[in-house]
């Protein structure tokens, strides 16, 4: 995706990482451990060959961020030193505080500690509503309540702690947006919401459609403007209304899984990264398709969990309007590897719950 923009990638990850094997890397720089990756980066940066940090997953953005009084990696963290934002990403509470002061839109949300407290605001929103855990991501700590004895059992169960967050229930689509942006400035920028999910469907989408209202791009302009955002990023949102969104979970300062199926839109977030970076101006805008996309390797996940034939009646691959994203072109090896270690990782589980029986 990167490298579509002309930009020379280096990838900083764990000595095994299967990116290792893709044929648009430039230079894979291993890590043992997170001590190590710390010091790799610094070593990596200290030669002032690079212009532009990207943290891909949670880990690495926490552990930047945990060191982001480091001189050497200041000039390169998404946001300014003194930012909100570096407790907020962690925090979904913090996080809609921080939206609420530069008016950018998020559903009713209210914080609680105790069962009492949490019935009494969930009965003024109505059931069902949606209990959550302050941190987390893809689907986890999000809990759908439909009454006074699901809400109980889920708090008392200890599952996500002492302090919880109860959310008005809205039924309508739920999306995500990502952007690629350099001090405040978006250069592009793609939306798509879950078509088919994974688990009982507040988890990981396995098939995507393109959503391309234009108030999705004048959100991550909002966001991005209101916390100087540098570099490849996104947030959740949900449709309330047609063409009315609300902000539900920040991946602000780290990438967005969906990043790479923005060519599929018609808009390139690897070249909207370049100009960025280049002084160029903007990506166009998506184009107005709501094409879907099955997304892999998370398809193969709806075979597992037996949900491959009701995927084929809603998203039949065969139809003009639907599509796979197998990876990107020519990188059949990178492709091979990524796939064989997960086909072998959910079949040891499966072998796994099938021995304890």
């Amino acid at each position: 995706m990167l490298s579509e923009g002309g930009l020379s990638v280096d990838a900083l990850t764990t000595r095994k990482h299967p990116v290792r094997h893709s044929r648009y890397l430039n230079r894979h720089i291993p890590f043992d451990g997170d001590a190590d990756f710390i010091e790799a980066l610094r070593r990596a940066l200290t030669t002032g060959k690079y212009d532009c940090l990207l943290c891909i997953d949670e880990p690495a953005r926490d552990l930047l961020f945990a060191h982001r009084s480091d001189p050497e990696f200041q000039p390169y963290l998404p946001f300014a030193e003194d930012s909100e934002l570096f407790e907020a990403v962690k925090d979904k509470s913090r996080f809609y505080s921080w939206c609420a002061q530069h008016d950018i839109p998020t559903p009713q949300t209210t914080e609680v500690t105790t069962y009492e407290a949490a019935h009494e605001e969930a009965s003024k929103m109505g059931y069902p509503i949606v209990l959550k855990a302050p941190a987390g991501s893809g689907g986890t700590g999000v809990f759908l309540i439909q009454n006074a004895e699901e809400l109980r059992a889920q708090i008392e169960s200890g599952e996500i702690g002492s302090l919880w967050l109860i959310q008005e229930f809205i039924s309508g689509p739920v999306g995500s947006t990502t952007f690629a942006a350099r001090h405040g400035e978006v250069f592009a920028h793609c939306s798509s919401e879950k078509y088919l999910s994974l688990g009982d469907g507040l988890g990981p989408s396995a098939v995507r459609r393109f959503n391309p209202d234009p108030q999705l791009g004048e959100i991550a302009q909002q966001i991005a403007t209101a916390g100087g955002i540098t570099g490849i990023t996104g947030f959740d949102w949900m449709e309330i209304s047609v063409g009315h969104f609300v902000v539900i979970d920040p991946h602000l300062g780290r990438g967005t899984t969906t990043a790479v199926l923005s060519p599929l839109a018609g808009v390139s977030i690897g070249k909207g990264m370049a100009s960025a970076l280049n002084g160029g101006s903007a990506e166009p805008a998506q184009n107005n398709s709501n094409k879907i996309v099955w997304t892999m390797p998370q398809s193969i996940e709806l075979t597992f969990q037996g949900q491959l034939f009701n995927a084929l009646r809603k998203a039949n691959p065969l139809r003009k309007d639907v599509s796979i994203f197998w990876s990107a072109p020519g990188e059949w090896k990178l492709l091979c590897v990524l796939y064989a270690e997960y086909l072998l990782g959910q079949t040891r589980i499966r072998l796994g719950r099938i021995l304890k029986k």
